[in-house]
């Protein structure tokens, strides 16, 4: 028989009391049993009590009254203790008290251990759970001891589409039991050039690690669904480098561009036409020549063309003919400019006559 198995015994007077087993597991949360053998070598009947020390009451469930020995009788009396998720791991000593309902006896009093099994228990809350990034995010994951000792608590963060990266610091966080842990993540991944926002979901999970033990993946098959393993979805929203907005904004500024250069090339070219043309007209008519002929002394001839409205016309063809020579020879050519005045050059003193064409004008 084991050390922890062989019961602990005591006596006061002719009461005889024992605890079976000497080291007691017991695991917060579940009902663990205390066998307790009362025998009475008296020769009289001796009523007895029975009750724990070292435990809160409420943890302990006792049979209701006392229990009455006949002279060489003995029995066993099983208590049942519970003790809260937060009772802390290790031994701890506890005694059976066996009081005589007479009060003529000396309580006896019996110690045991208790062997109180760790017990893990975490809790992972992300915040934000909702994370709007770009080509990185961050977040925090705070981890909760509700176990009964101190843990090392390993997080991880798995994409299923391996596009993003979840670094984590600290990486394993040690957690006092009723306490808290705070571990910061940072996420990487390529975001979209063009379209619409991707969402990428990650699962994040903590577990407890051993010391000594191989290192511990909350999330790998093997232990992702074990009590002492906690998850959460995290969202992670990648905004493209170029939005919808943007591109929307951008042909239209490049449509408003193309109509531009458009219609100034046009207005350009009609420019460049009107001047060309006013130039041919000037060839044609022969501007600012002078027909050789007799004459002494060269001046010129100067006027300016309105219309019956009175504004000055532009553009007017003025032709000078010698009247000596004959009313069909052509001395000068010109035409108006756009204040409606002309300049004959070269012309010799004398009389001509002058005509004024123009399209549109009698």
């Amino acid at each position: 028989m084991s050390d922890d198995l062989v019961p602990v015994t005591g006596r006061t007077g002719p009461i005889r009391v024992g605890v079976s087993p000497g080291v007691v597991p017991i695991t917060p949360g579940a009902e663990s049993l205390v066998s307790v053998q009362v025998a009475n070598d008296d020769q009289i009947i001796r009523s007895v009590q029975v009750s724990i020390l070292g435990l809160d009451p409420s943890w302990v469930t006792l049979p209701p009254g006392g229990v009455a020995l006949f002279p060489g009788e003995s029995c066993t009396i099983d208590l049942r203790c519970r003790l809260p998720l937060e009772f802390p791991a290790g031994a701890r000593r506890a005694a059976i008290e066996v009081r005589d309902t007479i009060g003529d006896l000396v309580p006896a009093l019996v110690e045991f251990d208790l062997l109180v099994e760790p017990v893990e228990q975490l809790q992972l809350r992300i915040e934000p759970t909702n994370i709007d990034a770009g080509r990185r995010g961050t977040f925090t994951a705070t981890i909760t001891n509700h176990g009964n000792s101190p843990v090392d608590a390993v997080v991880r963060a798995a994409d299923p589409e391996e596009i993003v990266q979840t670094t984590f610091v600290p990486s394993v966080v040690p957690v006092l039991p009723n306490a808290v842990g705070v571990a910061r993540a940072e996420v990487r991944g390529k975001r979209p050039w063009f379209g619409a926002p991707v969402v990428r979901l990650l699962t994040v999970g903590t577990a407890p690690q051993a010391a000594g033990a191989p290192p511990v993946d909350p999330l790998s098959p093997e232990i992702a669904t074990a009590p002492r393993v906690a998850t959460m979805l995290v969202a992670v929203v990648q905004r493209p480098r170029f939005s919808r907005r943007l591109m929307t904004l951008l042909g239209l500024l490049l449509a408003a561009t193309v109509f531009t250069i458009v219609l100034a090339t046009t207005f350009a070219h009609l420019a460049d036409q009107s001047k060309a043309n006013a130039d041919l007209i000037k060839k044609s008519a022969g501007a600012d020549q002078s027909a050789t002929g007799a004459g002494v002394a060269p001046t010129s001839m100067t006027g300016t063309v309105t219309s019956a409205a009175g504004p000055a016309v532009a553009g007017v063809a003025v032709t000078v003919f010698d009247k000596g020579r004959g009313p069909s020879v052509t001395i000068a050519q010109t035409v108006t400019a756009d204040n409606g005045q002309y300049k004959l050059s070269g012309v010799v003193a004398g009389t001509y006559r002058i005509r004024f064409t123009a399209a549109g004008f009698a």
